[in-house]
């Protein structure tokens, strides 16, 4: 029971936050600057909002690896496994990035420091664990993420009052 609870801290609270952290450094904050971007003579923030949240599933990938006090060759190749399970996640990107990168993560601090050519072993396993696992399995999640949304904008029309108390 003792290893549940610090797994569950580990991946649900230490994971989760620090994805929330890496989400508010880039997707909302990048709203942030879009707004002021729509300012005269701001347009530059607008530029800069845009790219802010092209580089969302990164930013939380790094953050995630951050939080499991990865290695940092593990923590480097993240960035590049948070973008692409943001990216083939869809509607579930940000559940396909919390949850690819922590298995990348995991298997990339597995081999970390443990053959002399850990510059090349180290990020090809985390890449290719979170490569693979984004091109297979990230649009399932978002799929998954699709048809929840569907199935609560659904159950807000029936009954909204229950729905939102639900919901929250």
């Amino acid at each position: 029971m003792e290893l549940w609870k610090k797994l569950s801290h580990r991946y649900f609270i230490d994971a989760m936050g620090a994805m929330a952290y890496g989400l508010f450094a880039s997707l909302l904050i990048g709203t942030i600057f879009n707004a002021l971007g729509m300012i005269p003579g701001l347009s530059v923030l607008g530029l800069i909002g845009k790219d802010a949240a092209k580089v969302a599933g990164p930013a939380m990938a790094v953050s995630i690896a951050v939080s499991l006090k990865a290695a940092p060759l593990v923590v480097y190749s993240s960035a590049l496994v948070g973008w692409l399970a943001n990216t083939y996640g869809g509607a579930g990107g940000p559940l396909a990035v919390l949850l690819i990168t922590i298995i990348a993560c995991e298997v990339g601090m597995l081999v970390s420091k443990k053959t002399k050519v850990d510059i090349i072993v180290t990020p090809f396993v985390t890449i290719f664990v979170g490569g693979v696992l984004s091109i297979w399995v990230a649009p399932l999640i978002g799929h998954l993420v699709g048809y929840i949304s569907t199935f609560i904008g659904w159950a807000a029309l029936q009954a909204p009052f229950v729905t939102g108390i639900i919901v929250s």
